[in-house]
């Protein structure tokens, strides 16, 4: 009987190709949560950058003119009566008025979110419109309708100093 030789060839073995794919497996998933981490981080910093502009700008709107740069329509204050959801995030000293602040008032910033109040024509526009910033009447706390997604939650609002500070003359 004749044996024949085994002849070893060059090539890769099925185990390292197994333990290859797993570790690439294991950095590409790292990876990809990470990323989604670094948006999630970027749209919040994005949301508390937009308030403390509009804290600021709405205070110096405030300290020259004496009132708040909110939506009227025939003079009257237009209530915000659109996305209730924001209020998962209201403080204890909120009151349930809700205004929108007027962007066009507030002139020379540039925001992340709140492009929505541009989309605004007549009064019934504000029940369907939730990418606006609103104001409460009592806190001045400024709060994003529509929220921003972080993680499984919503946010609408930044920490609990975030508020306009209105000044007696």
């Amino acid at each position: 009987m004749k044996i024949k030789k085994l002849k070893f060839e060059k090539g890769i073995s099925l185990l390292a190709l197994t333990i290859t794919i797993l570790v690439m497996g294991v950095v590409t998933s790292t990876l990809v949560y990470n990323a989604k981490d670094g948006i999630e981080i970027r749209r919040y910093k994005n949301l508390e950058n937009d308030i403390e502009i509009l804290t600021s700008k709405v205070e110096a709107y405030y300290l020259k003119n004496g009132e708040l740069p909110l939506l009227k329509s025939n003079g009257e204050l237009v209530l915000y009566s659109g996305n209730p959801n924001f209020k998962r995030q209201q403080q204890p000293n909120d009151n349930e008025a809700y205004y929108i602040i007027n962007l066009n008032n507030i002139g020379g910033i540039t925001l992340n979110y709140g492009k929505g109040f541009f989309d605004i024509k007549t009064v019934d526009d504000t029940k369907k419109v939730n990418d606006v910033y609103i104001i409460n009447q009592q806190s001045h706390r400024i709060y994003y309708a529509e929220g921003v997604r972080v993680e499984s939650d919503y946010i609408f609002t930044i920490g609990e100093d975030s508020k306009v500070t209105l000044y007696n003359n």
